[in-house]
């Protein structure tokens, strides 16, 4: 029944934009950390922040899997050098450091919450959630596309209910912040200052768009690439909404605001805490998943594409060399993650947000828009940076 939902239009919308929310939604909530940086320290102008963060991913959402289904373009590798040329190694070198903080956030939350609530040692946490990676790796696409969307209602279940036992709780605190306008948990608000802390979350957020890529050669259409973008933006703007009204409920109190993990904070529910835990365990799984995935199929591609000596031979990786990949990268940023949530979050995120920016939604917004205009611009230079074993035909479509 799976396999007969992903080859459905209604499939081919929903399953890219499940993909991209369930990498998404570990490094973006599951913490709460990042919603008080980027969105509910400026208390009533959250809801600007969140309108704009919205706005900015549903339109770069659109715009990259409507790139990567016109022109072909299913690995990230394919995706850049139809963007940026020789400068496609940039990218990809912020996208690996990007994707391996991502998961240190969450494995950084994951290793001690599992141990707090359910009393799991770190170390032992930190084990079973690799070798559990590790396992959907082994199986590829099929098990993958399974526990994204197993995992998506789960965690969507677990969230919406941490939300209502909030909210039915402290709901008057959200309801007085936002009719009394306040912003008292920081200096100088501006509804400028609001949107630009949206983007910069936005600009981190966008990485999500990438692990679906492998799923964009399904898309028949350009509305179905377009319905998928903004859906996966908007899949990611219920849990981002709900997570900034459950955070006005103790508005502008620092025990939540300040806290590593505001969620830790306001739950007092023991039963909370446990599916809370499991949560927390299962999203750093879903990230650690897409991202590897992503980068096995961009060394897929490279070893498919090579002539030289024992690569010749090869159709890329077996199942036991993904998922050491998968291992040398979740080993890293659970290293990584020693840094704190804080650190990473508040000086690392905006960093990297703006690399990211600059190396695709730039790009993107002239390059791409003009080339989706223009297909058969430069056709033949263009024909030369992709590739062949992703390509579907010898020429790229005529305008439909």
């Amino acid at each position: 029944m799976f396999a007969r939902l992903t080859e459905t239009r209604i499939g081919r919308i929903i399953i890219p934009a499940i993909v991209f929310q369930s990498v998404s939604i570990g490094g973006g909530f599951s913490t709460g950390r990042e919603v008080v940086e980027y969105v509910a320290k400026y208390g009533a102008l959250g809801s600007v922040s969140i309108l704009t963060y919205f706005t900015a991913l549903a339109i770069c959402g659109a715009l990259v899997y409507e790139f990567s289904r016109k022109f072909d373009l299913y690995d990230y590798k394919s995706l850049m050098k139809n963007l940026i040329w020789h400068g496609w190694p940039i990218f990809e070198l912020i996208y690996v450091i990007l994707a391996v903080v991502i998961i240190a956030v969450v494995a950084s939350a994951g290793g001690n919450l599992m141990n707090q609530i359910l009393g799991v040692p770190v170390f032992v946490a930190n084990v079973l959630l690799i070798g559990f990676i590790f396992f959907v790796l082994y199986f590829g696409r099929g098990a993958i596309e399974r526990f994204s969307v197993v995992g998506t209602t789960f965690i969507y279940a677990v969230y919406i209910t941490m939300f209502a036992y909030v909210l039915i709780n402290n709901g008057g605190q959200t309801l007085e912040v936002l009719r009394s306008g306040s912003t008292a948990y920081v200096d100088n608000p501006s509804i400028s200052a609001a949107m630009k802390s949206a983007l910069i979350y936005a600009g981190y957020s966008l990485i999500g768009f990438i692990p679906p890529l492998f799923l964009i050669d399904r898309m028949e259409s350009r509305s179905e690439a377009v319905l998928s973008g903004v859906l996966s933006a908007f899949m990611l703007a219920i849990p981002l909404a709900l997570s900034y009204l459950s955070l006005l409920a103790y508005y502008p109190s620092e025990r939540v605001m300040g806290a590593s993990v505001p969620w830790l904070a306001m739950l007092g529910s023991p039963v909370l805490l446990v599916l809370y835990g499991v949560a927390i365990g299962w999203t750093l799984t879903e990230s650690g998943v897409g991202f590897v995935h992503s980068i096995t199929e961009r060394i897929d591609e490279n070893i498919r594409e090579s002539d030289y000596r024992f690569f010749a031979t090869r159709d890329g990786l077996s199942a036991f060399e993904r998922g050491s990949v998968g291992l040398l990268i979740l080993l890293s940023a659970i290293w990584l993650s020693r840094i704190g949530i804080i650190s990473l979050v508040s000086e690392v995120y905006p960093i990297l947000a703006v690399l990211f920016t600059a190396v695709l939604v730039l790009p993107l917004l002239t390059v791409g828009l003009y080339r989706l205009s223009n297909p058969t611009w430069k056709q033949e230079f263009w024909q030369g940076w992709r590739s062949d074993s992703q390509s579907k035909a010898a020429d790229i479509e005529q305008v439909e």
